[in-house]
């Protein structure tokens, strides 16, 4: 056992990059340093009426990526993108008020459907590179029909009270920022921005991607 722990000292594993599972990841990085740079990740912001953000357009590598995410369950490539989401934002003054991260929630149904919470685990991934705690008290009680595909009033109409915040007054005064994969019309975020202001908390969002026909 000594030896393999020695061994381990002078030859450190390496880790692969979980983006193209071929090199290394860089040091102190979430990935290699040529599939970082592909990304094309920087800040874009969203007229949302909120302080808002995505970090790349959803298409090319971007949307086969976040494809993988959702149809091969790659819960380790979701959180690495959680971790490029907080290198990113916590270097952005306007994020230092943020109190809470507040992935949005799935129905239980659908969760269990799939696995795992996409945006939980951007979240679990920001937290390794930016400490702000997981507000884990907004649930969702309508088991939606997925957006994409519906209109714009249909989108509306879906999310109509499929919210609820439970410890309100937890709320109050706080900044969340609501997490996603990607920011399409903007109708799921306004409906938990609205939550929280409804308990005069303050709503701010970070997303991954935006729709290509919305930027």
């Amino acid at each position: 056992m000594w030896i393999k722990e020695f061994s381990n000292l002078l030859y450190p594993p390496v880790s692969l990059c979980p983006i193209c599972q071929v090199r290394s990841k860089s040091r102190d990085l979430p990935g290699c340093l040529d599939c970082l740079l592909s990304l094309g990740l920087t800040y874009r912001p969203l007229k949302t009426g909120f302080p808002a953000y995505a970090l790349a357009t959803y298409d090319g590598r971007i949307k086969e990526l976040l494809n993988q995410i959702k149809y091969q369950n790659d819960y380790q490539l979701a959180v690495t993108f959680g971790q490029l989401m907080g290198l990113a934002v916590r270097e952005l003054a306007i994020m230092q008020k943020v109190d809470y991260l507040l992935p949005v929630p799935l129905h239980f149904s659908r969760q269990r459907k799939r696995g795992f919470n996409q945006a939980l685990a951007f979240a679990e991934g920001i937290v390794k590179v930016w400490r702000r705690p997981i507000f884990n008290k907004v649930f969702r009680v309508k088991d939606t029909l997925p957006q994409s595909g519906l209109s714009p009033s249909e989108r509306r109409r879906n999310l109509n009270n499929a919210f609820v915040i439970s410890k309100a007054e937890h709320v109050r005064a706080k900044h969340l920022l609501v997490i996603d994969d990607i920011f399409t019309t903007g109708i799921t975020f306004s409906s938990l921005a609205n939550l929280i202001c409804k308990y005069q908390g303050h709503p701010m969002g970070l997303f991954l991607a935006q729709s290509v026909g919305n930027v």
